[in-house]
């Protein structure tokens, strides 16, 4: 089998518990380094790239049947690819084929970022039943190497795999896998202060609300963050967060510099171009941020808005000096 390991089913991964009950969300972090043969073009943003690897990788370690539908496979509820990306959203003819939300972020840098490297690095969170499926994550990037990474097909090689400071997987031992520990999503402790500077790494789109028309771009952006968070507490099977009423005038922009990025994910299989966009840059907001919510803690492990899954909606904050 070459470099190929035999990828077996982990236990499921858990949070640390009090009477039965997750203190608070965790995750498998791995950050990913490949060398791919060519330099991407100026400006690629390789969030949908990374996504497509992923999605074909563990797809490719997983599948046994011949025609590759999830929708009417008899084996989806013990398979990695489903259980990784998606479930039936309901039963019937109404919900057959739909599929929902996946258990996992896709952490990339910004567009531009790799402009003439050959090294590139991106991380992978594997959360609530998807974590025990990480060797078939592995696996399949590494049987993935000769089909080529992004629509181009330029054939890569998996170096390393880490979470955090403890190596997974390494091209020096490439028989050994290492289980990492599930590493807790809130990682900020502290006051938050109430103005904050967030930064979009990757792009930022949120869904228009139609219940709340003229809602501001800040307070879009905390909702859909909540969302997101409780859908986390949900996974790990913690008990829900508890949510501060705030309001929208309660929050105000004092400095932006912000540009609206535009660009496509191409998708190989079905031969389409779906348009993408959002925004990039930052902002400066005052307004009762130690009641917006636990998700503030926890961005260097979740993404927020739309298309999270390609690689989209990164956010950081600081406290500007």
């Amino acid at each position: 089998m070459g470099n190929h390991f035999t990828p077996t089913c982990l236990v499921p991964t858990v949070s640390p518990t009090v009477s039965g009950q997750a203190l608070a969300p965790s995750g498998i972090r791995l950050d990913v380094t490949i060398m791919i043969r060519d330099p991407l073009p100026n400006g690629y943003f390789i969030g949908p790239t990374v996504r497509g690897l992923l999605g074909y990788a563990v797809k490719r370690a997983s599948c046994v049947t011949d025609h590759g539908e999830c929708a009417r496979c008899l084996l989806r509820s013990a398979c990695a690819y489903p259980l990784i990306f998606a479930h039936e959203a309901g039963e019937g003819p109404k919900g057959a084929g739909r599929l929902t939300a996946p258990e996992y972020s896709v952490m990339v840098d910004p567009p531009g970022a790799f402009d003439g490297l050959r090294h590139i690095r991106f991380t992978i969170w594997l959360f609530g039943n998807a974590a025990r499926w990480m060797p078939q994550v592995i696996d399949g990037i590494l049987r993935s190497e000769s089909s080529g990474f992004g629509s181009s097909g330029a054939s890569f090689t998996l170096l390393e795999v880490r979470s955090g400071s403890t190596v997974v997987w390494s091209r020096s031992a490439p028989a050994a896998l290492l289980n990492p520990i599930p590493i807790p999503l809130v990682t900020r402790t502290g006051p938050v202060g109430q103005t904050l500077r967030i930064r979009m790494i990757t792009p930022l789109e949120l869904q228009p609300s139609a219940k709340t028309p003229g809602m501001s771009l800040v307070f879009a952006l905390i909702l859909s963050a909540r969302r997101r968070w409780r859908v986390m507490c949900e996974v790990s099977g913690s008990a829900p967060p508890q949510e501060d009423r705030i309001e929208d005038a309660q929050f105000q922009v004092l400095d932006h510099r912000t540009v609206l990025w535009t660009g496509h994910r191409r998708s190989v299989s079905e031969g389409t171009a779906m348009p993408l966009q959002g925004v990039l840059g930052e902002m400066i907001i005052a307004g009762p941020w130690e009641r917006a919510g636990d998700w503030l803690r926890a961005l260097d492990a979740i993404a927020v808005g739309r298309h999270t899954n390609f690689g989209m909606g990164r956010l950081q904050w600081d406290v500007p000096g």
